[in-house]
C-alpha cells in the first residue's frame, strides 16, 4: 500500500557532503555561539536554579527500547548504522519543544 502512495526516493551517499565549506563552518560557529548564549541565561529565563538546553528544555520521561535493522533492506538504505543488520538498544526522551521550563498545567496537561 505504501509503495502505491509514495515513490521511492533517497539521497545516495556522496563523499562531497562530508566536507564543510568555509561558509558552513561560519554558520556552525554562529549557531553554536547563539546556543551557548541562550544556555548561559536559561536559568533566569525559566526562573529555575539550573541551566537548560535551548529547545526541549523539560523532559517528561525516557523509554528504553530495542530496534531491529533487517538484513534485506535495499542497498541504497544500508549505509552508516543501517549497513549491518541486528538488534540495537535505544533510549527515547519525550519532551515538548519549549525552550523554557513551565509548570505542566501551563502546558495544557492536568
Amino acid at each position: 500500500m505504501l509503495k502505491k502512495l509514495f515513490k521511492t526516493k533517497y539521497v545516495p551517499y556522496d563523499s562531497k557532503y562530508i566536507e564543510l565549506s568555509a561558509e558552513d563552518e561560519r554558520n556552525i560557529r554562529t549557531i553554536t555561539d547563539d546556543i551557548k548564549s541562550y544556555i548561559a541565561r536559561s536559568d533566569k529565563a525559566s526562573d529555575i536554579n539550573y541551566h537548560t538546553r535551548d529547545a526541549h528544555a523539560k523532559g517528561y520521561c525516557a523509554l528504553k527500547a530495542k530496534f531491529e535493522i533487517l538484513d534485506d533492506i535495499p542497498a541504497e538504505y544500508a549505509q552508516g548504522l543501517y549497513a549491518k543488520s541486528g538488534i540495537h538498544d535505544a533510549v527515547i526522551r519525550l519532551s515538548n519543544g519549549s525552550s523554557r521550563v513551565f509548570a505542566d498545567r501551563k502546558l495544557g496537561f492536568a
